[in-house]
């Protein structure tokens, strides 16, 4: 390990969306056009905000009950209602977003310069997101940062996302890693409770996308303001 530091642990596992990067605002702009094919109206991006983290499907059926009041036509509703709808919305969200997905995501303070640094002292980074994972790849080579992970795992890349502890565990089984020497860093709720399930700590940011909650709520073991905190 090199000199410039002492690491409190050998591996990180890391959040996606409101924990490295603020991605909200290219998921709702997605998400509206998809909204729009099927002519309903916009949501806002404070109300996405408190959706995203549980996989995209759901964002979709979210969206989409939340939408069904709105629609003019009883049929409409119906439509909302169906499974094959949200599969529908679902193939076109996530190729409309592939595609998209870096026009208005920005890296938040701290974060990239901390990974950065975690690296060069020798700890073992992983990706463990509920996002598609060739949306997330692309997301993290847009920003140069895949290199600085060994282990990505996306929320298709294993039978449960979370917070289920199941990606979890198989970032530490791929990292070789042991979860009790293994950190969580996450934003949400699902961060803590995944966390939590596997048996590895969990430091939360206050400035994510915690389902419009305070992360104090979900008794993390440390919250942090900045990602630089965790040098």
């Amino acid at each position: 390990m090199s000199s410039q530091g002492t690491l409190a642990y050998s591996a990180y596992l890391f959040d996606l969306d409101g924990t490295l990067i603020d991605t909200a605002p290219d998921i709702t702009a997605a998400l509206n056009r998809q909204l729009a094919s099927i002519d309903l109206p916009p949501v806002p991006l404070d109300l996405v905000v408190t959706w995203v983290g549980t996989g995209s499907a759901q964002l979709i059926r979210t969206a989409l009950t939340h939408s069904r009041p709105i629609a003019t036509h009883p049929e409409q509703q119906t439509e909302i209602a169906n499974e094959k709808m949200v599969a529908r919305l679902l193939a076109a969200y996530a190729d409309d977003y592939a595609r998209r997905a870096v026009e208005l995501s920005t890296p938040y303070a701290d974060a990239f310069s901390t990974l950065r640094t975690l690296h060069s002292r020798g700890a073992q980074l992983a990706i463990v997101t509920n996002k598609l994972s060739a949306i997330a790849r692309n997301v993290l080579r847009h920003f140069a940062i895949d290199d600085l992970f060994t282990v990505m795992i996306g929320g298709d890349d294993v039978a449960k996302g979370k917070p289920d502890a199941m990606p979890l565990l198989e970032a530490c089984r791929r990292l070789n890693a042991i979860p009790a020497l293994t950190v969580m860093v996450g934003d949400s709720r699902n961060d803590v409770l995944a966390a939590r399930a596997a048996g590895i700590d969990i430091i939360a940011v206050n400035y994510g996308y915690n389902h419009g909650e305070p992360i104090a709520n979900a008794k993390p073991d440390r919250i942090i303001a900045s990602l630089a905190e965790l040098l």
